[in-house]
């Protein structure tokens, strides 16, 4: 009896183009390198279905990626109008002596006596 050595690369540890064995995710691509199961799963899925199906997908995710993509557009260009227009509609506001002095007393009423507000530089535009 003579024992017959099983040929090159389909031992239990081989892992050439010949071979059966997976690579650490569980599959292999023709030429032997690893590909991911869970990628492999769709896009085995996605090849099974029919022409019309595959083509009805691609249509409905271009769309549906154009469809954000003029949102998108469509929300910064409004933003920056309504932006835009609030800053000249606040420019524009010119608020009366008598009201400035009201609410300069109404900010310092409450304020101790020995605090002192210097005014020799000129105040930003707030309120209080």
């Amino acid at each position: 009896m003579s024992t017959a050595e099983p040929p090159a690369g389909s031992g239990p540890g081989a892992t050439g183009p010949g071979s059966e064995a997976t690579g650490a995710t569980g599959s292999t691509r023709a030429d032997g390198s690893p590909t991911s199961p869970r990628r492999t799963g769709l896009v085995r899925r996605f090849r099974t279905l029919p022409l019309r199906s595959r083509l009805a997908l691609l249509v409905a995710t271009a769309v549906a990626v154009a469809v954000a993509a003029v949102a998108v557009a469509c929300w910064v260009t409004t933003r920056d109008r309504l932006t835009e227009q609030l800053d000249t509609t606040l420019s524009q506001v010119k608020p009366a002596e008598k009201a400035i002095v009201v609410l300069t007393a109404s900010c310092t009423s409450g304020l101790p006596g020995d605090l002192q507000i210097v005014t020799s530089r000129p105040r930003r535009r707030s309120w209080c």
